[in-house]
């Protein structure tokens, strides 16, 4: 009920000073982008390591190939060789 009161509070006064309530709103922006990347964090650690790892994987494989005279790695580079 404390929380409807404020927001039906705030809604009022954003009508009578909108330059401030622009200006209140731009203080959340700092906190929830702070919270938005911990919760990010949390839950998708290990996503965002394999969304890191895996363009770094295909780029070496691909300059790999590119390369004159490099075979690459694995059990292929070794039957494939001058």
């Amino acid at each position: 009920m404390v929380i409807l009161g404020v927001a039906i509070m705030t809604s009022a006064l954003a009508f009578l000073h909108p330059i401030a309530n622009a200006f209140a709103l731009m203080t959340l922006g700092l906190p929830a982008a702070y919270l938005l990347v911990y919760e990010l964090k949390r839950y998708y650690y290990h996503q965002s390591l394999d969304f890191q790892v895996y363009p770094w994987g295909l780029l070496f494989a691909y300059l790999g190939q590119r390369i004159p005279g490099y075979y690459g790695w694995g059990l292929a580079a070794a039957s494939c060789g001058p």
